[in-house]
């Protein structure tokens, strides 16, 4: 096999699959069940090596090592003349820049959010990129600054039409704690409890589990519903956009998550926590106003971000019954769409398939 693919994420694992079943090749490298069913073989599983947050580095240390060896003994061993490369952005930085010293080429895709956060990393990862594939077209510029080879693919969640919701007799709230174990370790005993109080409002709610969470964090996940008396639905490895339609509105935590909600026309809730560490540095370094991903893309507040000590269960649920009340949101899914989608003809997966192609 002439290329190796690696994605440390669920939301990277899609789009790399995407990619990969454009092209039309078998890759080897690193990633999750999106990867597996696109035909790569996995040398390592990204849910071992999923972080997020200086504390769950520290914690995963050791399988980000294993996960450094393995990569790396396969890059001696097969030679690739490409790699492709998604999002994963401190671990990947390093691997790509060994890539290219082998001598092959690296199209890097989603580009680090160097307009959001320290953007001084730049020129240290324009060295590992022989190609960036950038899902925002406001990121072409500060990439071109710095010498990157950049294009704007958009976002594949874009791709997916409108959902149709029918009318319920009582409104269904999602439930997306997160798609890493330990964002959904930190977020579930608020969801849990925002549950319990939709409940007595007489709402109901529906836990959206991701298929990149470990078996354990899953059945925890079941056992929590099974309390509080919410259904529990594994998510395909496309990830949620697929169960959208049977919710109202939903609650997650910042990312792609908020994006793909957006997307489908529902009302939406960020409620987001990190450690008092990783909240230190974000107020040091965060250039933004906002931290979910439809906000950031529309420059507004779209849907209600509580951050932090403001994300209290009883803040939240206020804000998912205000969102509930003001129905469906279908026109910033049409705005959403038209910024994140090229007017090209063509399709994520082609896009990148193409820069990819490119290389080989």
């Amino acid at each position: 096999m002439t290329l190796l693919v690696s994605a440390g994420e669920a939301s990277g694992d899609r789009l790399a699959a995407a990619a990969l079943t454009a092209l039309g090749r078998a890759g080897f490298g690193m990633g999750g069940d999106a990867l597996r069913a696109a035909g790569a073989e996995l040398l390592v599983e990204l849910r071992d090596v999923s972080v997020n947050g200086v504390r769950d580095v520290l914690g995963r240390a050791p399988a980000l090592a294993r996960a450094w060896r393995t990569l790396g003994r396969a890059l001696e061993t097969r030679r690739p003349r490409a790699a492709l490369v998604v999002d994963f952005p401190d671990f990947h930085g390093h691997l790509a820049r060994r890539i290219r010293n082998s001598g092959a080429s690296v199209v890097w895709c989603v580009a680090p959010q160097i307009w959001a956060w320290r953007p001084g990393r730049a020129r240290a990862f324009a060295r590992s990129m022989s190609r960036l594939a950038a899902l925002f077209a406001h990121e072409l510029e500060p990439w071109r600054k710095v010498g990157v080879d950049v294009t704007w693919v958009g976002h594949p969640a874009a791709e997916r039409p409108l959902p149709r919701r029918s009318s319920r007799s009582r409104s269904v709230v999602a439930l997306l704690p997160g798609s890493r174990d330990n964002v959904a370790r930190a977020h579930l005993p608020l969801h849990r409890e925002v549950a319990v109080r939709l409940a007595r409002r007489g709402l109901d709610c529906v836990f959206l589990v991701s298929s990149a969470l470990s078996s354990a964090r899953s059945s925890e996940i079941g056992r929590v519903g099974r309390e509080v008396g919410a259904r529990v639905l594994p998510c395909p490895p496309d990830g949620a956009s697929s169960l959208l339609h049977l919710v109202d509105a939903a609650l997650t935590t910042a990312g792609t998550a908020s994006l793909e909600v957006a997307l489908s026309g529902a009302p939406f809730v960020v409620a987001h926590r990190v450690g008092a560490l990783e909240a230190a540095i974000a107020r040091r370094w965060l250039l933004t106003r906002w931290v979910g991903l439809p906000n950031l893309l529309l420059g507004r507040e779209a849907g209600s971000e509580l951050l932090q000590e403001a994300a209290t269960p009883e803040a939240v649920t206020d804000a998912l019954c205000r969102a509930l009340d003001r129905g469906d949101t279908t026109g910033v899914a049409d705005e959403l769409r038209a910024r994140v989608t090229p007017d090209d003809g063509s399709t994520f997966g082609a896009r990148v398939a193409k820069l990819v192609e490119a290389v080989l």
